[in-house]
């Protein structure tokens, strides 16, 4: 599977619109959660993956805002980004470290075709200079970048991939 972007249908009428994110007969993989994020203008989320055999394929659509998405090709290390919006998803394959900064605040929905997972889960820093990712810029958000802990210690990409 490689990365895809694509439209989604959204009917829109005087009361707001109606969305459907997902049917069984257009995609045929099982998924077996879905996930929900809210961040702020700012925050930055990733890069994350799965390994192993718990690794996860996802789907990623932004429900309200606008975010900058990162996939990272891991057997490549290649990255490639995309602006998110309501009315498109993103298909993240298997093994692909993900990751979005919230250029203004945005409601992330994504679903996963395997379970979250803690030990296999790995991150690897936003700005591993290995991946040289073009971040929008700091000055974007007065260099007010908003990031976890756990991802503020990630592993270089090297590291993960024993490099």
């Amino acid at each position: 599977m490689t990365p895809e972007l694509r439209s989604i249908k959204i009917f829109p009428d005087d009361r707001g619109w109606f969305m459907e994110g997902w049917n069984a007969i257009n995609e045929s993989n099982e998924w077996v959660q879905d996930n929900f994020s809210w961040s702020v203008a700012g925050v930055l989320r990733g890069l994350h993956c799965q390994i192993g055999n718990k690794a996860q394929r996802k789907r990623v659509a932004v429900l309200k805002g606008r975010i900058w998405d990162v996939i990272v090709n891991p057997e490549t290390k290649k990255w490639e980004t995309y602006e998110l919006t309501p009315g498109k998803f993103l298909k993240v394959p298997r093994h692909y470290l993900h990751g979005f900064l919230a250029l203004e605040d945005s409601m992330v929905w994504y679903k996963v075709d395997a379970p979250y997972d803690k030990e296999s889960e790995r991150t690897v820093l936003w700005n591993d200079p290995d991946l040289n990712i073009p971040w929008p810029s700091k000055a974007y958000f007065n260099n007010n970048i908003i990031i976890s802990e756990k991802d503020a210690l990630g592993i270089s990409i090297k590291e993960l991939y024993g490099l």
